[in-house]
């Protein structure tokens, strides 16, 4: 009879010290241009867990996943162990914006080209001759096509 006191003294014991469970104290990382949060809570030392991350978009009503820069996604999914620096983020910002800017003078100067050029321009909507598109075979003497007759013996 005793040992089932124990038993029930441990459940509940249990149940109030988790209830009564300290709590870890959650920080404020930072704040993206577009205005979602980055928090982070520490673990309890000697547990071995990792800390959590999680981001909270401006609008608390929106029920799917924000919009989540770069450097914002790697730092939440662990492939960097610190959050961007303002610094890093300007930097990525404008190597973006020159990448873009690049692209729209390799396009223009692509037009630019394709209307200068003496070249006929290539008919992509000319029907092709399907006897053109066929490719056969080698066939060669050694080969049998069906098995126990050779290539001059026809099936019957």
């Amino acid at each position: 009879m005793s040992k089932q006191i124990g038993i029930f003294e441990r459940i509940f014991k249990n149940l109030r010290i988790s209830l009564h469970a300290p709590r870890q104290p959650v920080k404020l990382v930072g704040t993206d241009h577009l205005g979602n949060k980055y928090y982070e809570k520490d673990t309890i030392p000697g547990t071995g867990l990792r800390p959590s991350r999680w981001v909270e978009p401006l609008d608390p009503d929106q029920f799917r996943v924000p919009e989540v820069p770069t450097e914002w996604n790697s730092w939440l999914n662990r492939r960097r162990a610190d959050p961007p620096s303002q610094e890093e983020i300007d930097m990525n910002y404008a190597i973006m914006m020159r990448t873009i800017e690049r692209a729209k003078q390799l396009e223009e100067k692509a037009k630019l080209e394709s209307t200068t050029s003496d070249l006929p321009s290539p008919d992509y909507t000319a029907k092709v001759n399907p006897e053109s598109q066929k490719t056969r075979f080698p066939t060669y003497k050694e080969y049998e096509i069906v098995p126990g007759l050779s290539q001059e013996e026809k099936p019957k």
